[in-house]
């Protein structure tokens, strides 16, 4: 399990480090969130790029709230070395704010997103400073429709 989480960390940090042009240091290019909203897409993926654009922006700034707008009635919440279970969406607000307490956000960039429907979800990476201890981080958010809006069902820190 450690060398698949080490492998997907490289490859986040990998594909996370592009140049001016949008290509990383192997040439490969690199899509971010900001520029699949710009390309010619469809309502339905802009409005889905808009969710994980504030999800990242609520990890940055450790806005929990601000995730939290997104949260279905019961979201799937696992938080490293803390929990791992469902809450309603105002127990998974509390939770999670409670980790950003604790868990300084140094950087973080949603790296990845997969539009396919029914079952969208995002995958990224940062540092956080839990502390006196700098440590790498990957986050796993998946969404499903409800009434019409895109809502969390499962936010995963590992």
């Amino acid at each position: 399990m450690r060398i698949l989480l080490i492998i997907i960390i490289c490859l986040v940090s990998f594909v996370g480090t592009t140049t001016a042009e949008g290509t990383n240091a192997e040439g490969v290019l690199s899509i971010s969130l900001d520029s699949l909203s710009e390309q010619n897409k469809s309502p339905e993926v802009v409005a889905l790029t808009d969710v994980f654009k504030e999800i990242e922006r609520g990890v940055v700034t450790q806005d929990a709230k601000l995730i939290s707008k997104h949260f279905g009635k019961q979201v799937f919440l696992r938080l490293k070395k803390k929990e791992d279970t469902y809450f309603s969406a105002n127990q998974a607000q509390y939770v999670l704010q409670n980790y950003f307490n604790t868990h300084r956000i140094i950087s973080f960039k949603l790296s990845s997103m997969n539009e396919e429907l029914p079952s969208p979800y995002a995958t990224g990476g940062g540092t956080m400073q839990i502390k006196n201890s700098r440590v790498l981080f990957q986050v796993y958010v998946a969404l499903t429709k409800m009434n019409n809006r895109w809502v969390i069902s499962e936010f995963n820190v590992y």
